[in-house]
């Protein structure tokens, strides 16, 4: 497999790319700059030196991304009033869950779920597996689909999103890989590989 340009996520962090300023970006092209944000405080603080206004009331979009133990009820409920309240719902990705230090770790995707299925609105999706997020990294490093890979551990939203965009999908054995999961996805991968290790043989 010979490819231009590589594109990897492992365990959550994509190294081309960068999730929270390119969901800054396209909140601000959309007129959406009050925001209330249900992420880590790194990414909060992403967002507000990209120009959004991190508001608690009168917001005009819901954010939701990895937020680890922010994510309590209160801050769910009062996510899902201003939906209610007519804010969109915008998800940075919608992951089920990655591999932390201690073993699997619940992602964004379980309470963007949750709040779609609350509020009655379905998520916009501008991280992984929208076609957007990859085309947005692809457009950075100045390549396109058809010559790009994407390696990644998750084989729906690494592999199954890239391949939706046209760029190969290289599934690594590591991390939240599940050989359970692969199989009842109904996604082909176009190369398996044991680790990154292995990747320079390969492209």
């Amino acid at each position: 497999m010979k490819v231009g340009a590589v594109l990897i996520d492992i365990d959550g962090v994509l190294y081309v790319g960068d999730r929270p300023v390119a969901g800054a970006a396209h909140l601000r092209e959309g007129g959406r700059t009050r925001c209330f944000l249900l992420t880590t405080p790194d990414a909060r603080t992403d967002f507000e030196e990209a120009g959004i206004t991190a508001v608690e009331e009168g917001a005009d979009a819901v954010v939701v991304a990895d937020a680890g133990d922010c994510l309590t009820y209160e801050c769910l409920n009062r996510a899902f009033r201003l939906l209610i309240g007519g804010a969109d719902l915008v998800a940075l990705e919608k992951d089920r869950y990655w591999m932390g230090a201690d073993g699997l770790m619940l992602s964004a995707g379980p309470f963007v779920t949750a709040l779609e299925y609350a509020a009655g609105k379905e998520a916009e999706v501008i991280g992984k597996p929208s076609p957007a997020f990859f085309l947005r990294a692809l457009r950075d490093i100045g390549a396109e689909p058809g010559e790009a890979a994407m390696v990644g551990d998750d084989i729906v939203t690494d592999i199954g999103g890239a391949r939706a965009c046209g760029m190969k999908g290289i599934l690594v054995k590591t991390g939240k890989y599940r050989e359970e999961t692969v199989r009842h996805s109904g996604i082909t991968p176009d190369l398996v590989i044991d680790s990154l290790a292995d990747l320079p043989e390969y492209i």
